[in-house]
């Protein structure tokens, strides 16, 4: 059965959590290490990709933050069978292209190969080894770019663990969708997507702006501003959820 976006997130969110939480534990870290995470449902051709790593972006004070941003546009889009790698390490058995059986298996797959950068990424600052294992596929350090010898070690312990050789993946109980209430007024929406339909116009509103789940996360670890959140509308077809940041749409 094709996901709603609502599940799609909260899958994503838990999975995160859960592979985030075992590496930073398998590979030292302290425990309170928090990570930024974003979820989004982008098309490509605007730019939208799930990316792993540090960033200074929101930071209190000059310290990189671990952070990770996922976007699940294929998965909303049904396109999830094949989870594609990159070249040099396309053919590994265990770290190469993977033919997926579930959405969840595809989501899962993406935040093992994402949570891999971000820890070998944070390792350097917060004073973590991490000494790469060579195996016998022979693809390490064939690749000068952020898929090299380590990621490739952290990647494959990660996906081996949760995906390639676990009894069952991780479960997260199914989400009921959120209730909605009459007309509550008018909205511009200038920049705004319900799933991966980007949405532009005028409409009645029937529940008023919502920040995201992450949004409210980041905010309560790190200050970031609650711009990023939820409308929902009702269209010709019938009441849509808009994904929109505060800056693009107005009350009238």
């Amino acid at each position: 059965m094709q996901p709603t976006e609502q599940r799609i997130r909260q899958y994503a969110k838990f999975v995160s959590d859960e592979v985030f939480g075992f590496a930073k534990a398998e590979y030292g870290f302290d425990e309170s290490l928090q990570m930024i995470l974003e979820i989004k449902m982008v098309p490509r051709l605007d730019g939208g990709r799930s990316c792993g790593g540090r960033t200074q972006h929101g930071a209190r004070s000059d310290e990189l933050k671990p952070y990770m941003s996922l976007n699940f546009n294929r998965v909303m889009c049904g396109n999830w069978s094949l989870r594609n790698e990159y070249d040099h390490v396309a053919t590994d058995e265990e770290i190469g292209h993977r033919h997926c059986l579930s959405w969840e298996e595809y989501v899962l797959t993406t935040i093992c190969h994402e949570v891999a950068h971000v820890i070998e990424f944070s390792a350097p600052i917060y004073g973590v080894t991490i000494n790469p294992e060579f195996t016998r596929w022979g693809h390490l350090n064939k690749n000068p770019d952020d898929h090299g010898a380590k990621w490739q070690t952290i990647y494959r312990f990660l996906r081996n663990h949760f995906v390639n050789y676990a009894d069952e993946l991780l479960n997260f109980p199914e989400a009921e969708e959120e209730e909605y209430g009459e007309v509550i007024g008018r909205v511009r929406i200038n920049h705004g997507f319900a799933g991966s339909l980007f949405m532009k116009g005028e409409f009645d509103l029937v529940q008023e702006f919502k920040p995201t789940p992450e949004a409210i996360l980041n905010h309560e670890k790190f200050g970031l501003p609650l711009n990023v959140g939820f409308l929902r509308v009702l269209t010709s077809d019938g009441v849509k959820k808009i994904e929109v940041k505060q800056r693009d749409y107005q009350l009238i």
